[in-house]
């Protein structure tokens, strides 16, 4: 995407107006800060925004996450999701990243063997 700090970008997203008719939408962003899996495939994929900007763009229908960093998150990833969850009660699911892509996530780290 070529975001630096401080610079603007243009996210389009596209919602379904009447009868179907799909209609583009531009927001324009400030970028505040940069967030790196250490993967760049994975990297390239993600735009984090605020919940309320989400909502605005993307309507009330849209999937809502809330992303949790953690310091070390091979070994306390499971353990924040599980702290995250108690104290969330019901009606709400976490998951580590692991989780969600467990395909990708094999392929990553077979990658990561092969060349350590």
């Amino acid at each position: 995407m070529g975001a630096e700090v401080g610079k603007t970008l243009r996210i389009m997203t596209v919602r379904t107006g009447e009868g179907g008719k799909s209609i583009p939408r531009t927001t324009v962003f400030t970028v505040k800060g940069i967030v790196s899996s250490g993967y760049h495939e994975l990297d390239s994929m993600w735009c984090i925004t605020t919940f309320d900007s989400g909502r605005r763009i993307l309507g009330s229908g849209a999937y809502r996450y809330l992303v949790v960093k953690v310091e070390d998150p091979y070994k306390g990833a499971s353990e924040a999701a599980y702290s995250i969850s108690w104290e969330l009660g019901n009606g709400f699911a976490v998951y580590t990243w692991k989780q969600l892509q467990r395909a990708q996530y094999s392929s990553y780290e077979s990658t990561r063997q092969m060349l350590l």
